[in-house]
């Protein structure tokens, strides 16, 4: 299968680019750097310049079976004019160019997979969530709904659409796991906020392979979330990361206060203090399996 990624130098991405190519795919990437993507990509992946404008994307779109769209500005940014300008554009912007894109051509690809967030549920408290759940409110909950919007569109082309709703993605050389490790490895690891709010997380590995789960399996439509089965608290994860690094960890109520938080990050610190129980009910539904459903399995493997 040729599949054209998008957001293919990321974290996700390039672990992405890496199971496609072993899984004997064609990956084209579009990227606006080429000569920094082909660093990080290798030789294997071809690169298409999004210099090239929308000319460009619509030959790229008629030579491909699939689309598989990780990108998007990182929302942990102040939430100015400026800042939802360049999160918006990345992410309804860049699908509606695709979408457009798309209209024209005689041959289209068959499957488009479209990262989305469990920011689409709000801060939900305890309340279990999954594919069924509704929409909550805020800024991101909004904006995740437009994001999906945005890809579905391409559904009345006849192409197969599956938004996969991401929550934290654990990775060894990157992400929010990279973030918490100088402190936690000097025994100073804590919560963030009241720590009671839940966290859904995700294995890297597990990522990769329910993105590719859903390229290939047809019954892959509409709305995935892409979570391990067994999201923890924000104190119970700092517990977790506590023993995998044998190190302590401070008491619930010593941990990062969350005014601190928005004094640093305004209206986006709710991606951090945000509470989504969320599970990825259709996933197991459909017969993917995990192989690092709970949290300390996770991070054994990643801190080895």
């Amino acid at each position: 299968m040729n599949v054209l990624v998008f957001g293919a130098t990321g974290l996700v991405g390039r672990a992405l680019c890496r199971r496609l190519l072993a899984d004997g795919h064609r990956v084209i990437a579009w990227v606006r750097s080429p000569d920094a993507a082909r660093t990080s990509l290798g030789a294997e992946v071809e690169l298409v310049d999004a210099g090239g404008g929308d000319a460009a994307l619509q030959a790229a779109l008629g030579r491909v079976d699939a689309i598989i769209n990780l990108a998007g500005e990182s929302v942990l940014q102040r939430w100015n004019d400026a800042g939802r300008r360049a999160i918006e554009d990345s992410r309804v912007g860049l699908n509606q160019r695709i979408a457009a894109a798309l209209q024209p051509l005689a041959r289209r690809p068959g499957v488009w997979v479209q990262a989305s967030a469990i920011g689409y549920f709000g801060d939900r408290g305890d309340e279990v969530l999954d594919e069924s759940s509704s929409r909550g409110d805020g800024y991101l909950a909004e904006l995740c709904e437009r994001w999906e919007a945005s890809a579905q569109a391409a559904s009345p082309l006849g192409v197969r659409v599956a938004c996969v709703r991401i929550g934290v993605v654990l990775a060894a050389d990157g992400g929010a796991l990279a973030q918490m490790l100088p402190t936690a490895r000097l025994g100073l690891g804590a919560a963030l906020g009241s720590g009671r709010q839940w966290l859904a997380w995700i294995h890297l590995e597990d990522l990769v392979g329910l993105l590719c789960f859903a390229l290939t399996d047809g019954r892959c439509e509409g709305v995935l979330v892409g979570t391990a089965p067994a999201p923890v608290v924000q104190h119970a994860f700092a517990q977790a990361l506590g023993r995998a690094l044998h190190r302590p960890v401070w008491p619930r109520w010593m941990g990062v206060p969350g005014f601190a938080l928005r004094a640093g990050l305004g209206e986006a610190a709710s991606a951090v203090l945000g509470s989504q129980r969320a599970m990825p009910a259709r996933a197991l539904a459909l017969g993917f399996r995990f192989r690092f459903p709970d949290v300390d399995a996770a991070l054994a493997d990643l801190l080895k």
